[in-house]
Parts: structure tokens; sequence; C-alpha cells
């Protein structure tokens, strides 16, 4: 019965103004859920395996805070090693550690397309990239997040186009300027991915190409912004 409280303190994150409450919180889950792997049979918790581990490797992945995410990824380990049953685990354990998801471009754009290959995780993923994370309150969240679904979307296009594109595309028109923001990120990143021309180093791509335009080109560009 306490699983599902498990799954709100996993990624509790109340905005305050201009900062969040919530990451002693979410620390603490996972301590929680470290000790039940360590305090239960793996029949006890076998009914539980799928929400915990996605759980887990979504905060692992996109939590904004560092110590949080390597909470997470000690947390799976243990589960990993006194369950045994969490799908892929050991492939996991080896991209996802310690020194990996210390970096958070790194976890959101790189170690999650490891782990989006995974069916088990990829749906979890990317929805919570879509409607949790594209509404953070802060704007460089948003942005990883909307990146991030760009360079996943390659793993199972009809899944992103019915459950996340549709959806965002409504929210594109939301009163809530952050919404509205995340919303309208992640549709053209979405489709960039879609498309084949997803890059993670988006930036240093597009700077390239704005120094080949003539000078008439970047006025025109820099005169829009």
């Amino acid at each position: 019965m306490y699983v599902p409280i498990l799954e709100k303190a996993l990624i509790y994150d109340i905005n305050k103004g201009n900062h969040s409450v919530g990451s002693h919180v979410r620390d603490a889950a996972c301590y929680v859920v470290w000790s039940f792997a360590r305090a239960y049979a793996p029949d006890i918790m076998k009914p539980h395996v799928h929400t915990l581990s996605n759980k887990l490797i979504i905060v692992s992945l996109f939590d904004r805070e560092v110590n949080c995410r390597r909470a997470a990824s000690a947390t799976f380990q243990e589960c990993v090693g006194r369950q045994g049953n969490f799908p892929h685990g050991i492939e996991i354990l080896t991209e996802a550690d310690y020194f990996t998801l210390s970096n958070r471009v790194n976890a959101f754009l790189n170690v999650s397309c490891f782990i989006g290959q995974f069916p088990e995780y990829f749906s979890e993923m990317v929805k919570h990239l879509a409607f949790v994370k594209l509404q953070h309150w802060e704007t460089s969240m948003r942005v990883l997040a909307s990146q991030a679904l760009s360079v996943l979307s390659i793993f199972n296009p009809e899944l992103i186009v019915k459950d996340v594109l549709l959806p965002l595309i409504e929210k594109c028109l939301s009163k809530a300027l952050h919404i509205r923001h995340g919303a309208i990120l992640g549709v053209g990143e979405i489709l960039i991915g879609l498309s084949g021309n997803s890059s993670i180093n988006r930036k240093e791509v597009l700077e390239k190409a704005f120094k080949t335009l003539s000078l008439k080109e970047r006025k025109i560009i820099q005169d829009s912004e």
C-alpha cells in the first residue's frame, strides 16, 4: 500500500517562486525503496517491480538535482543486486553510474538514449519528459526535456506521435506561459527528431550554419529575434 505514495514522492517537486521544494523528499524516497530492496524477498517485491524500476530510471536520468540522480542510481543498483528481477538491470548499470549521471546534459541526452532502447522503460520516460519536465518551472529543464524527446523519438515514432505529440499540440495554446513554452519546444524538437535530423550538439550546428549565411540573411534573423 506504500508504493503509490512512493511513486508520488519520487517525483515530488513543488514550485515556490523562483525555486522548488522537493529534492529532500525525492532523496528520502530513494532511500525508502533502497530499504525495501534489502528488507523484502523478491516474491514480495515482484508485483511492484515495473512501477519502481521505471520511477527510479526517471529520477536517475531526469531529476534536476545531482544528489537525487545519484541516489536513484544507487537504489536501482541495490534493487538489481538484491531482487534480481529489474528488467535489463545489469546492462543499465554499466551505462548509468555515479559518474555518467553527474552531468545533467549527459544524463538527459546520452544515457537516456541507451536506456530508451528497452521497451520496458521507453514509454514512461517519454511521457514523463512530455507531461512533467516540459512543464518545469526552470527554462533550462524545459529545453533539455525537449531535446531529450528529440533524440528518443526515433526509438518508437508511432508511440511518440499518438501518445505524446498530439497532446502536446493541444497544450501549445495553454494560458500558462511555462506550459505553452514547453509544449512548443517539445513539438518542435519531436518533429526534428522524427525527421532524422536530431542533433545533441544543436547549438554548435546552428552556429556553424549561421556563419554560412550572407550578411543580409543574418540581419533578418537578428532583427526577428
